[in-house]
């Protein structure tokens, strides 16, 4: 039997091989995602210097405490996405999911808010108000079917049931089809999962800095520069989309109509 430092040394390897193999996967996207984590976490130190240094409101700080941990639950979402443990992703990407929608259905985005949306805020900040992320999901989905396949697709693989989500290491058929289920250790081999949960991420990540503008409009320098940072990095993520995401997001999450044709068809033919 090896010794304990032999043995942590060979693991300590094997991590590094398997990020090096999850950066590979990933090509330069994850280098784009990385700038886009960086862009927030400076806007968001901007916000807090602003901040201290205006007095600003409990619901100021509420809201930036707010952002600050979408940061970091998409910051350790993304280091465990390069380690292989793509369960403890998903998990980490969902929590940010559902920072990002509070921080909406506080509704950050309104520069002038009514008096009873305040009210609700401060509501909050002081424990005394509920919001149920997932009906305000479910509520705003039903006119948001991208918003509506992402918070489906976090809840699935969320599962231990759905998708093999203890191992994530599965093979798919053909669209449409039940998925194949495989147990494995290293899920980063079987990357599918590492390409969506990225990518959910980085649609995150995106719309906090464009949220940002609205929420914290005092503490945001360049305005115009930042527009023009995230309409190129949102072209870069819509070629990571559709060169990487959206065939494996079709196979594994098919349209629900395609899967009720397909039903019907195979009830006509029994």
């Amino acid at each position: 039997m090896k010794s304990w430092a032999d043995l942590q040394a060979e693991l300590r390897s094997a991590d590094e091989a398997l990020a090096q193999r999850s950066r590979e996967r990933l090509g330069p996207y994850h280098e784009q995602f990385e700038e886009t984590l960086a862009k927030l976490h400076g806007i968001m130190s901007d916000v807090f210097e602003t901040a201290h240094q205006e007095a600003s409101s409990q619901r100021q700080f509420g809201l930036a405490a707010l952002y600050t941990y979408c940061l970091g639950r998409l910051t350790n979402s993304y280091r465990r996405l390069l380690e292989g443990h793509l369960s403890d992703a998903v998990i980490l990407s969902r929590a940010a999911f559902e920072g990002l929608w509070l921080a909406i259905d506080l509704e950050i985005d309104a520069t002038d808010i009514p008096p009873e949306s305040e009210a609700r805020m401060d509501r909050w900040l002081k424990g005394q108000q509920f919001v149920s992320i997932g009906d305000t999901i479910k509520r705003r989905g039903e006119h948001n079917q991208r918003l509506s396949e992402r918070w489906s697709a976090l809840s699935a693989l969320s599962h231990p049931g759905k998708f093999g989500a203890v191992s994530l290491a599965f093979n798919t058929t053909e669209p449409g089809k039940p998925p194949q289920y495989q147990f494995g250790i290293l899920g980063i081999e079987r990357p599918v999962i590492a390409d969506l949960v990225l990518h959910i991420n980085w649609e995150q990540a995106l719309a906090l800095i464009d949220y940002a503008q609205l929420a914290f409009a005092n503490s945001i320098e360049g305005p115009a520069q930042i527009s023009e940072w995230l309409d190129s990095m949102r072209s870069t993520m819509q070629e990571f989309e559709h060169e990487q995401v959206l065939p494996t997001w079709r196979r594994l999450f098919p349209p629900e109509e395609e899967t009720q044709e397909e039903s019907d068809g195979r009830r006509e033919d029994s």
